[in-house]
């Protein structure tokens, strides 16, 4: 083995530049889903406005039916879908701090299950997959029209 051949070892700069770019693969992959959910619970329904003793309250003509996204009567759980980026973990949580959100999802003992937290997942996997390994396109065809627009918008935290 000859003394003068000097390997350089760039092994720390390496795993910073992968990390960064999961990282980025990650968040976007989060934001994703959380646009493409927030598409499907989008769909409005004629609203009936009743007046009570100390305000009013509305009521939707046309709820969705079971298995179905739910339509929007107020917009509260539309407005409050929100994406959580964890640096130290790399990892992204899509969700809700509506309280009604866990009862569409999950169904009560009255009211049967309308999934959009699960299904929007499973309906957007082969997307995160394309996302993930990073061969996705720079703009991801629109969930509405099919054309091209980048589904990537701007997020809060998880409540």
């Amino acid at each position: 083995m000859s003394e003068g051949t000097g390997v350089i070892w760039y092994g720390d700069a390496v795993k910073g530049a992968i990390r960064s770019e999961t990282a980025k693969r990650v968040d976007r992959g989060g934001r994703s889903r959380r646009d493409y959910i927030r598409v499907k619970l989008g769909r409005s329904q004629p609203v009936r406005i009743y007046s009570k003793n100390a305000g009013r309250s509305r009521k939707g003509m046309s709820p969705s039916q079971p298995g179905e996204y739910p339509k929007k009567v107020l917009g509260n759980l539309w407005r409050n879908i929100q994406m959580e980026m964890d640096l130290a973990t790399l990892s992204a949580r899509v969700g809700t701090n509506v309280l009604y959100g866990k009862f569409l999802e999950l169904g009560t003992q009255k009211m049967a299950r309308r999934p959009w937290l699960s299904r929007g997942l499973h309906e957007n996997i082969v997307n995160l997959r394309m996302i993930l390994e990073g061969r996705a396109p720079a703009a991801l065809p629109s969930v509405e029209t099919g054309g091209a627009g980048d589904t990537a918008g701007t997020g809060g935290g998880v409540a």
